[in-house]
């Protein structure tokens, strides 16, 4: 479990948010299954993006059950989709600001991991991993219940 929280390097020297933080500013939440990677850039080669299967939406309105999601390609401060293996299930909050960003397909199931913020906690089985920040109090990997996050993204207090 901690190889999969801890991967996905970064090529960006920008101050690190916590999926919290992410989850605020994304449009879209959602439970989803890597289903397979594509594309290939940077040196060495590494996937630019990773198809998913959408599973369950916790925020927003996923426009299919299928999005394509595009990570770092070297220098865009998000995470490496390759750190989200296939046939995993995430939690992940996805933006559509494609600022300075190369990716030319802008179809509506296209989104792409959030600048600068820890976009995915893993899922397995009725629980989720990862380091949420606030309002959660944590700011170290831990485990919560995955019917706690989604009453907190379907009911939100305070937002």
């Amino acid at each position: 479990m901690a190889a999969l929280l801890t991967s996905g390097a970064l090529a960006t020297t920008c101050a690190w948010q916590p999926f919290a933080a992410a989850s605020k500013a994304a449009p879209l939440i959602v439970e989803a299954r890597v289903l397979r990677y594509g594309g290939t850039s940077g040196d060495p080669p590494t996937p630019d993006y990773m198809d998913v299967q959408v599973l369950n939406t916790l925020k927003g309105r996923a426009p299919t059950k299928e999005l394509r999601v595009y990570g770092d390609n070297g220098g865009s401060g998000r995470r490496f989709v390759s750190g989200y293996p296939v046939g995993t299930t995430w939690m992940l909050a996805l933006t559509r600001d494609f600022d300075h960003w190369p990716v030319k397909d802008r179809r509506p199931q296209v989104y792409a991991f959030p600048s600068c913020a820890d976009p995915g906690l893993a899922v397995i089985g009725d629980t989720v991993f990862g380091t949420l920040g606030e309002p959660f109090n944590s700011s170290r990997p831990r485990q919560f219940f995955l019917q706690e996050l989604q009453y907190v993204w379907k009911h939100p207090l305070g937002r």
